[in-house]
């Protein structure tokens, strides 16, 4: 019940004991005597001014406890409207602090994940690091070793050219070979100079690369046959230079008397010098190079054939030297090329997770911008211990992903925080 309401019930009360009392008085005074009228008249009078008055304080009191009442009532409920929105603010904010909560764990999450995967990348970088250290001091001891035998044969070739002006030229030859060599970027195009350089020496050169079980000719100079030389075919079971050279991993040659009691020189004709160069890297045999004097005029002492032999032998020490170096940065570079990639593919899943977190346009940039710069900052320090050369691989990376998406929202930003690398990496 409301306060006004019980106010109002109050006063009704009153003013029915008033009637009550008038009443009462009225009986009162017709009972009494015509002697005490008067008397009794103004006593009665003046009780009822007496109970009046006392009714008029109450019922002022009363109106003034019924007015404080409605003002508290009014209070009160002004305190309860503010209670009432101070608690919708708080469900608000808790509601905020839920989400926000929910965020952090999920970030947490893919941080953690992150973590994880980045503790795991540097347990792979040290180790290909300490595969590629070793592999690299292979190499190394490999190339002293080549650099070695090179120096012996110029040293020989020095002494010679003090007994035979051919010498000087063969030595001015041998140099003029491993300047070419060294001008060669792909292992096919090595095999095909280190023929062509063997060709200044030998009438006849060709070049021949395993396949399952058989040698397959690709490419020659000299020779007059009837069919291409990609055509010619030497089973590895046939008796024959190349294949002998093939099976042992070493040079076969043969000179003079030998070629006269038979020794299974492939191709015909008489040759008096013959010689067959097995390129083998790392244990794997890449081809076989056939080279002989048939078809030249010279007329050799078995001195200088000896020597034009280990002409040939120099020449394929450096060109071996060549292709380990080539294989090893080859496959640094195909290692380096997928971490670059496995890169991208991490800042690609976190741009989705923001995305799906409803990050906005602004955050989702910022984000990505810090993702590609700590990307490139590991990838740089990876590289400068492995192969620099490979230091814009993930810039290609980041250009490809921009081309495949072709306008996606991945792509749009990523061109947007990736810079003028990524980009003039794309127009290259």
């Amino acid at each position: 019940m409301e306060l006004s309401e019980l106010a109002a019930k109050e006063t009704s009360a009153i003013v029915e004991r008033l009637e009550r009392d008038i009443a009462e008085l009225t009986t009162r005074l017709s009972a009494a005597a015509a002697t005490e009228r008067e008397a009794a008249v103004d006593r009665v009078i003046a009780e009822a001014r007496t109970a009046a008055d006392r009714l008029r304080t109450e019922i002022a009191e009363q109106v003034a406890d019924n007015a404080a009442a409605t003002a508290a009532l009014a209070e009160t409920r002004s305190q309860s409207d503010l209670l009432r929105t101070s608690l919708e603010s708080v469900e608000a904010l808790l509601a905020t602090a839920r989400t926000d909560l929910l965020d952090a764990r999920r970030l947490n999450e893919q941080a953690e994940a992150a973590r994880a995967e980045a503790l795991a990348a540097r347990d792979r970088e040290t180790s290909a690091r300490a595969t590629a250290e070793t592999e690299l001091q292979d190499l190394r001891d490999l190339i002293q070793e080549h650099e070695r035998a090179r120096a012996d044969v110029e040293a020989r070739l020095d002494a010679a050219v003090q007994r035979d002006g051919a010498a000087a030229s063969l030595l001015d030859g041998l140099l003029s070979g491993f300047g070419t060599l060294a001008t060669a970027t792909t292992i096919p195009d090595i095999l095909t100079t280190l023929v062509e350089q063997l060709a200044a020496e030998f009438p006849r050169v060709a070049l021949f690369r395993p396949k399952a079980n058989r040698l397959e000719g690709q490419h020659q100079i000299g020779f007059d046959l009837s069919n291409d030389i990609t055509k010619v075919a030497m089973p590895l079971g046939l008796d024959s230079l190349l294949t002998r050279a093939a099976s042992s991993g070493h040079i076969e040659s043969v000179t003079g008397g030998e070629l006269a009691e038979g020794s299974h020189v492939p191709f015909g004709g008489s040759p008096m010098c013959a010689v067959a160069l097995p390129v083998v890297v790392q244990g794997e045999t890449l081809g076989v190079v056939y080279a002989d004097d048939w078809g030249s005029d010279r007329q050799d002492s078995l001195p200088e054939r000896a020597a034009r032999i280990k002409y040939c032998e120099a020449m394929l020490q450096h060109a071996v030297a060549l292709l380990m170096r080539l294989t090893n940065e080859l496959k640094t570079m195909a290692e380096l090329r997928a971490y670059a990639a496995s890169l991208l593919n991490e800042i690609e899943q976190m741009y989705a997770a923001d995305v799906g977190a409803e990050k906005t346009s602004e955050e989702l940039r910022r984000r990505l911008q810090a993702n590609v710069e700590y990307a490139r900052s590991i990838f740089a320090t990876r590289v400068a211990l492995e192969c620099p050369a490979a230091t814009t691989l993930i810039e290609d990376e980041f250009a490809s992903s921009i081309e495949k998406e072709d306008g996606g929202p991945f792509g749009r930003d990523l061109e947007a925080v990736a810079g003028s690398h990524a980009q003039d990496r794309m127009r290259a």
